[in-house]
């Protein structure tokens, strides 16, 4: 049976945390966040029908790429979107922790949505494919001045301006962009439409603010959590059927459609796991502070190996469609997880426990609710497919623990995903309003796709395109310009 007694704090409650436990970052938060990012980027600018089929969306198989349903599978790109989600849920309790120490933090999580939400509007019409589906200069041009009107709204402006200047900078950009926006016209005759907005930032804003509310009311109460959660599941299940019900009444009710649809609260099953991590992640730093033990043994060395071959595992046991050898193999390893992981001995191997066995348990109940809706499937997506990767995230976000946090192994391509993990939101609009426009503006592209036109070339392309915008990430967040998120 799963112990659930971290579920309840033994030590003072999170609001009476020291501050200090709230500053610090977790190197391997960022590069779980990191890796989805990057990993989002790539995979949007993999060459289309030559590779193979896990290479891309389980259902947008090649070489037509055309959606379909019937098709079940995991791929790794199909954990890009539900890892950045849990990195997301697992942020939270940290970064409200800081807004509870000046006040609560209602106020900011409607900020934070309304800022969010603009954002998935304002960036999907300033796309350059958005503006014309074959972008001409001034497309190329109006993308990257989209880019640093954005930068004018969403950066934040060091401390140490005069606030004088920091209003003044930030009413240039909302001014801007504004303007921007209501004169640009677009292929079908329109202006700016609600209808056209960034449907993955959309998602995100609202689960930063479901999830940041059901935290904030459930601070020291991570089982009403877990309650939430099977209540969730319970009122999607009552409102598949096909009789007109008042679940069915309720979930199809929708009055703003164009700004939320009661689908979007799915993505909970993800996010709020994500806060349970959180929590134990601040847990971490206030036992650090008060026990002189920290660290794992050295019987432990092989743990992350381990970890991170479970999600290579699932991948290619889901993708081969071998549901029930993939929960065995699974099974096996998760055996040897939690026989290394038993009777912690320091607060990061308590830490590593807890991730162990909530990533097994949601792991392996996902894996044992596979063959309910036909298979995993990531649209419409599956509850298989919320807790599949919902465990592969928390083995995951273990082994970078003992990587980067542990062992402080911060160099390298994890400090990489690690330095874009903490400025997400310049790498998601950089390649396609900065770098890709320049390649254009300047008549390079066209000759880099020509020379790389053989798919393993065109593959090189993509890759090597993803660690330039990587390292200008990472020479931007260094540099202390991030974007807020």
């Amino acid at each position: 049976m799963v112990n659930l007694t971290f579920l309840t704090y033994s030590n003072s409650p999170i609001e009476n945390m020291k501050e200090v436990s709230t500053k610090q970052r977790f190197a391997a938060l960022d590069a779980l966040r990191g890796w989805a990012i990057l990993a989002m980027v790539l995979s949007g600018i993999l060459p289309f029908g030559v590779l193979p089929n896990w290479m891309y969306h389980a259902q947008l198989p090649p070489p037509e790429h055309r959606f379909n349903p019937a098709i079940s599978g995991l791929t790794w790109v199909d954990l890009v979107f539900p890892f950045f989600l849990f990195a997301l849920g697992a942020a939270l309790p940290i970064a409200l922790r800081r807004m509870t120490l000046v006040s609560t933090p209602t106020k900011r999580l409607l900020q934070r949505f309304a800022l969010l939400a603009f954002f998935a509007f304002a960036l999907q019409h300033i796309r350059p494919y958005a503006l014309q589906s074959s972008p001409n200069v001034f497309t190329w041009i109006t993308a990257c001045v989209g880019f640093l009107l954005l930068s004018g709204v969403f950066v934040r402006l060091p401390a140490s301006w005069p606030l004088s200047e920091r209003r003044f900078f930030r009413v240039l950009g909302w001014a801007g962009l504004l303007t921007l926006l209501a004169s640009l016209t677009y292929a079908n005759g329109t202006g700016f439409s609600v209808q056209r907005k960034d449907i993955i930032l959309l998602f995100l804003a609202h689960m930063a603010f479901w999830g940041g509310l059901v935290w904030w009311f459930t601070r020291n109460k991570p089982l009403y959590r877990l309650a939430l959660i099977a209540g969730l599941v319970a009122l999607r299940l009552s409102a598949l059927t096909s009789e007109a019900t008042w679940a069915t009444m309720f979930w199809a009710w929708n009055p703003v459609s164009w700004l939320f649809e009661w689908e979007y609260l799915r993505y909970l099953l993800i996010v709020l796991p994500g806060t349970m991590v959180g929590d134990w992640l601040i847990s971490v730093l206030e036992r650090r502070s008060q026990e002189a033990l920290t660290g794992i043994r050295k019987s432990m060395m092989w743990l992350p190996w381990l970890l991170m071959s479970v999600p290579v595992v699932v991948c290619i046991g889901l993708q081969a469609r071998q549901p029930g050898f993939t929960l065995l193999f699974s099974l096996g390893f998760v055996g040897m997880l939690w026989w290394m992981t038993h009777r912690p001995t320091s607060p990061d191997e308590d830490f590593l426990q807890k991730l162990v066995r909530w990533g097994s348990f949601w792991l392996v109940l996902g894996l044992l609710i596979e063959p309910f809706e036909g298979g995993i499937k990531k649209d419409e997506p599956t509850y298989a497919y919320f807790w599949v990767t919902t465990g592969l995230a928390m083995l995951v976000l273990g082994a970078l623990f003992i990587w980067m946090d542990v062992e402080g192994k911060k160099g390298g391509v994890l400090g990489l995903f690690s330095d874009n993990g903490q400025n997400p939101m310049l790498a998601y609009v950089l390649m396609g309003n900065v770098i890709l426009p320049i390649l254009h503006l300047v008549g390079v592209y066209g000759w880099i796709v020509a020379l790389t036109s053989i798919p393993a070339w065109a593959l090189v392309r993509a890759l090597l395109l993803t660690i330039l915008l990587a390292y200008l990430v990472r020479w931007a967040t260094r540099k202390g310009f991030i974007w807020r998120s």
